[in-house]
């Protein structure tokens, strides 16, 4: 098994950080933004990353590779037994997709729509970033895990994001995000976070 992956990518992270906590054991090949893997392209005719090729399966975008992992090695599950449960699971993680992922791109600078972002754009997706990541922190309460007691893909897809805010100057207001600090302190602190990290990401937060 072969996963190709952008070492700087908040939707590469969330699959290496898949693949740790399952303990699974690939080949890397770094693809860093803006650069071009021919090899890649034999298994992704769009040349993205991530990329996972397992024998002759090739797998792209994120969830949808989180979710095959997920299914092609059921042991830690990191989806919900039942049907209401998982419906849940995946609504969380549109969620994310949509409120922490997208925003989080435009102040990175990511294109929109093939433009850049203007200035606009990037003020308003902070405040949209940073109402919602306290909004979380809410409903977290005293949950261990976003889902509950057993940590799961919405977690993978949240941690990447949570660990880049300082790359893009947002501070959390200390009361009203005392969970999701403590969360976040808990959930870096893993054995498989810390084995999913580029050389990339560690100096984002050093």
């Amino acid at each position: 098994m072969t996963v190709y992956s952008d070492p700087e990518s908040q939707y590469s992270h969330r699959v290496r950080y898949t693949l740790a906590e399952k303990e699974i054991k690939v080949d890397q090949i770094d693809v860093p933004r803006d650069t071009i893997n021919e090899d890649l392209y034999e298994f992704n005719p769009d040349g993205t990353t991530p990329t996972l090729v397992d024998r002759d399966v090739s797998v792209f975008m994120s969830t949808v590779i989180m979710e095959y992992l997920d299914e092609r090695y059921p042991h830690p599950p990191l989806m919900p037994a039942f049907p209401v449960d998982r419906s849940r699971a995946r609504i969380t993680i549109f969620q994310l997709q949509d409120r922490w992922s997208k925003p989080l791109d435009i102040l990175l600078g990511h294109p929109v729509n093939a433009r850049k972002p203007t200035k606009a754009q990037q003020q308003k997706a902070y405040k949209d970033l940073r109402e919602s990541i306290v909004s979380m922190s809410r409903a977290l309460g005293q949950s261990l895990f976003l889902l509950g007691d057993d940590i799961s893909l919405a977690d993978c897809v949240a941690l990447p994001v949570l660990w880049r805010l300082e790359s893009v100057d947002i501070t959390l207001p200390p009361i009203q995000t005392k969970h999701l600090r403590e969360y976040m302190l808990r959930m870096f602190d893993r054995p498989a976070w810390r084995a999913c990290l580029s050389d990339e990401e560690k100096e984002l937060r050093e």
